[in-house]
């Protein structure tokens, strides 16, 4: 293992990875920028690995393109209060919803057929699920 290899899997602070994702977690409260921060950097770092694995199948995740700015919707709604499976499930799925419908009513795009609840859960029920992980853990620590 070189340098880098080495440098890139050193934990970061909570700081660190909060300037890392600063562009996408903009206009959100420090507080909010910092949980929201770690759980995109966890989920950046599961992706990650998902790709490298040796029997990975190098095929497209789906909702790849709204992971990231439904987290940043989610977040800050789970930061205060229990952190329930269902209310961090329940969050994760109406966010994935409204940036499903922002993002094709800001692109003009005339959406044909949204996914269904179904899909949507398909899709984001396992990151609800590991930022869930990530919150506690932050929580633990700050």
């Amino acid at each position: 293992m070189d340098r880098r290899e080495m440098k890139s899997n050193t934990p970061k602070s909570p700081e660190d990875v909060d300037m890392k994702w600063k562009p996408v977690t903009g206009g959100l409260t420090p507080r909010e920028s910092v949980y929201a921060a770690h759980v995109m950097e966890n989920e950046a770092r599961f992706l990650n690995a998902q790709q490298e694995a040796p029997l990975a199948k190098k095929t497209p995740i789906p909702g790849l393109k709204y992971i990231f700015p439904t987290i940043r919707k989610a977040v800050p709604n789970l930061l205060d209060g229990d952190l329930t499976e269902d209310s961090v499930r329940d969050q994760f799925r109406q966010a994935a919803t409204d940036v499903l419908t922002t993002d094709s009513t800001r692109h003009g795009v005339v959406v044909n057929e949204m996914p269904s609840p179904e899909e949507i859960a398909e899709f984001i029920d396992p990151v609800a699920a590991r930022a869930k992980t990530s919150i506690e853990g932050l929580r633990d620590i700050l």
